[in-house]
């Protein structure tokens, strides 16, 4: 925080003009900054710094501009924050075993289908809350959250 931002805050709080400055014998402190992942001790993170993603339904709607959104999304959240890559973007096989599979759902809300690396199969529903290009930013980046291992506070 800037010495402004901070002078701000403290006139604020004191209730004189930000104009006028923080009263020189007020000492200002900065607050400490908490580490905001929080992975759970029993979530198995992905080997290698790699997250296998395909495509369970691309015969979705207006999959072509869902799919490209969920992939910037992806893509521009958690690789570099987190140190992960995420691979594929096929379309799902037969053998899905360790992949994470990406679903168009709009009967149900989205969800990550779990958090962190498994073996089997998992699949992140993208549902009602993510029906257009604009609201699949925010719902895909919380979800891939999850799916690399994070919960919520």
């Amino acid at each position: 925080m800037s010495p402004r931002s901070k002078s701000i805050i403290l006139a604020v709080a004191l209730g004189t003009s930000a104009c006028e400055g923080a009263p020189e014998e007020v000492e200002i402190q900065d607050v400490p900054t908490v580490n905001p992942l929080l992975i759970d001790s029993a979530t198995s993170t992905w080997a290698n710094g790699k997250m296998p993603v395909c495509w369970a339904n691309p015969g979705f709607g207006n999959f072509a501009s869902l799919s490209l959104a969920t992939r910037n999304a992806a893509l521009s959240s958690w690789p570099e924050v987190a140190k992960i890559d995420f691979t594929g973007w096929g379309n799902c096989g037969s053998n899905v075993n360790g992949i994470y599979q990406v679903k168009y759902d709009m009967n149900a809300n989205s969800n990550a289908g779990g958090f962190g690396s498994f073996g089997g199969t998992r699949t992140m529903n993208l549902g009602n809350d993510a029906q257009s290009s604009a609201t699949v930013q925010g719902v895909t980046a919380h979800e891939f959250g999850h799916g690399i291992g994070l919960n919520h506070r």
